[in-house]
């Protein structure tokens, strides 16, 4: 029997654009950082289309691969949606793997292009691109979403570059539609690459998004790179889902973090589980609601219920398995895990209902995750197909 086609098929990040883009132009989608302008949801669309137009330019066409070096900014959303607009297949590094294996990783899965700011947390990653491209024969199109291009290399968001007019080739879907890959790593040091179907992230953040109550005119606050299922569904994509703006902080101190709480609005805070617990240790207040990341492998048998914690706010857990799911679930007032749910979360779209994910736990101390917000489905590379 043909497979059950997924209940949120027709649609893709670009096309969540979009529609964000006609139902709430003016709303702030990005705010401003390091003295960069922020963007509102109609601003957003202009430049990821300007980004998307200028990568087909430099001679990229849609079914091509792009490797996506993807630190926690503004800047590397705009060049994923912009990849994803084109209709390229896209590769997410996040600055934590190690330039090596970016260098590896690109090669193995035949990338014909590498996007990526010129530095990072003192990474020179200018240098690494064109590294990159002298050990990977794939490569001919280096394109800087940040920062000074080297020779050779093209500026994304260079205000002075006069586009060529060209007909930006319309949006691949069904089969067609760009995959964005993320990456496991092995006990043994290896990247295991995962495809995200782009349905299976937009069902994984309407369930976030109910999960933490976000919306309209809210704010998220996050360290978390859009590099990972759960750095995209509870990110950019639950932004262009419910409204809210999305703040990221791309290099993590108390003192960003402090910065950032004075400047904005009470907003979500949503960070890694060891830096929240310290947090909620220094009994630090001032945000609406807190969400605390844990990180399991993906057939859940390293699953263990978090330690309690004592906030001053609102707290959910976000527990993500892997590349293959997350699943947010609120702590009671004492600040105390609560189970794994026993019944299937389910979301609504135009009238009906399906199920986001549902979890079971097998004797064996495991879990098996399935429903439309899971994904799993590992890539084969060039060095083990």
């Amino acid at each position: 029997m043909p497979a059950a086609r997924h209940p949120l098929a027709g649609y893709s990040l670009a096309s969540l654009l979009e529609g964000a883009a006609q139902l709430r132009p003016t709303a702030v989608a990005l705010p401003g950082e390091a003295g960069r302008d922020g963007l509102a949801v109609a601003a957003l669309l202009r430049k990821v289309e300007t980004w998307a137009t200028r990568l087909h330019a430099a001679g990229l066409n849609p079914g091509d691969t792009a490797a996506l070096i993807a630190p926690p900014t503004n800047a590397s959303l705009v060049g994923l949606l912009a990849a994803c607009r084109l209709g390229l297949n896209v590769l997410l590094l996040p600055p934590t793997m190690a330039r090596a294996t970016r260098i590896e990783t690109t090669g193995a899965l035949g990338a014909q292009a590498i996007l990526t700011p010129d530095h990072f947390a003192g990474q020179d990653l200018a240098d690494e691109a064109l590294a990159s491209v002298l050990a990977n024969d794939t490569v001919r199109v280096i394109a800087m979403t940040q920062g000074q291009a080297p020779d050779g290399a093209i500026a994304l968001d260079d205000t002075a570059l006069a586009d060529a007019r060209r007909t930006l080739p319309r949006e691949p879907r069904g089969t067609d539609m760009a995959r964005i890959i993320t990456f496991e790593m092995t006990p043994q040091g290896r990247a295991m690459p995962v495809v995200q179907e782009q349905a299976s992230l937009i069902a994984a953040a309407m369930a976030f998004v109910a999960s933490a109550k976000l919306g309209p005119g809210q704010r998220l606050v996050t360290a978390l790179p859009p590099a990972t299922q759960a750095g995209l569904a509870a990110g950019p994509v639950a932004m262009l889902l419910c409204g809210m703006s999305l703040h990221y902080i791309p290099e993590f101190s108390s003192t960003a973090l402090a910065r950032t709480l004075v400047q904005m609005p009470p907003a979500t805070l949503l960070l890694p589980m060891p830096v929240m617990a310290a947090l909620c240790a220094e009994a630090s207040g001032g945000w609406r609601a807190l969400l605390a990341m844990s990180r399991w492998t993906p057939d859940g048998s390293s699953y263990t219920p978090p330690h309690v914690l004592e906030q001053a706010a609102p707290l959910h857990d976000l527990h993500a398995f892997g590349e293959r799911a997350m699943l947010c679930l609120p702590r009671d007032a004492r600040g105390r895990a609560t189970a794994l749910p026993a019944k299937p979360q389910a979301i609504a779209i135009n009238g009906s209902s399906f199920t986001a994910i549902n979890v079971e736990e097998m004797p064996s101390g495991g879990l098996v995750l399935s429903g439309a917000a899971v994904s799993g489905q590992h890539l084969p590379t060039r060095a083990n197909a």
